[in-house]
Formats: structure tokens, C-alpha cells, sequence
């Protein structure tokens, strides 16, 4: 994956862990961000995982400036995992306005295909969204705007 300077300056205004977001004119939805953890487990170092965590926070931070609320599972719990803190992430799901799947083609995913059921369980909106461009990112905003309120 080749970026672009737009889309790497997007990625550059995050700055430690947070991304400065405006009060938004009507209620923002809650996005949840899924895709693989476990598969990068011994290879955090490797260029597939680079280019992977580049598309995953550049998702984020463009979906947290288009006004909307977002909560990463990478994120949330950090440390030695146990199976038993997935509820929380499932709570999440269960919550959420729309879940967005980032697991690129090929990527073994097995805890993020369980997430996905339990998004389609409650009647999400799921988005599919294997790593790409700027263009892709774009689609995938669209695509969760779906889910505002046509009042």
C-alpha cells in the first residue's frame, strides 16, 4: 500500500493517542473498529503488520473526524489477554451504530469473525473494509453514514 501525503498528514494530526475532534451538530454514531490482534502476535515487527496498524489508526482517525465516537479493541485492552475480557468488546458491538471490519484479504481472523456474528446478532451495520487508499477511506465514512438518523 502506497499513501499519499493527504492521507499520511491525516494520520499525523492523531498525535499521542488522541485525535482532536469538534463538537458534533447532532448525536455522533458509535463505530467500533474490528479486526485481527492475535494473528500479529511475534510479527508486531513485520512490514505486513506496519502497513496493517497504518490503514487501522488512518480508519480511526477519519472516522473520529468526521464526528463520529470510536472504540478499537486493539486499544482497549492492553496486555496479557484472556478470553474472558471479550465481553467488553461484545458490549461494545452490541452498543455500537456500525462496526467496521478491517481484517486485509488472506489475514487469519478468527476472533474478529466472532465479532462480526455478534455484530449481525444485534442487527448492525457492517462494514467491510480491507486495508486500501485514501478513496477507500472515504467509502467506508459513507458508508457508516448510513447508519444517521434520516429525521
Amino acid at each position: 500500500m502506497h499513501l499519499n501525503e493527504d492521507f499520511v498528514a491525516l494520520l499525523a494530526e492523531e498525535g499521542n493517542g488522541a485525535v482532536e475532534a469538534h463538537l458534533p451538530d447532532q448525536k455522533p454514531l458509535l463505530v467500533v473498529l474490528i479486526g485481527p490482534i492475535k494473528t500479529w502476535w511475534g510479527r508486531i515487527d513485520s512490514e505486513e503488520y506496519k502497513a496493517y496498524a497504518q490503514w487501522r489508526d488512518a480508519v480511526r482517525v477519519a472516522v473520529i473526524h468526521d464526528g463520529h465516537l470510536v472504540y478499537s479493541p486493539h486499544r482497549a485492552w492492553q496486555g496479557a489477554w484472556h478470553e474472558g475480557a471479550q465481553v467488553v468488546n461484545d458490549a461494545a458491538i452490541k452498543e455500537a451504530d456500525a462496526v467496521v471490519v478491517l481484517t486485509p484479504p488472506g489475514v487469519e481472523a478468527t476472533g474478529t469473525e466472532a465479532e462480526i456474528a455478534v455484530a449481525h446478532e444485534y442487527g448492525k451495520l457492517v462494514v467491510l473494509a480491507p486495508p486500501g487508499g485514501q478513496s477507500e477511506i472515504f467509502d467506508v465514512i459513507e458508508s457508516i453514514r448510513t447508519a444517521l438518523p434520516t429525521d
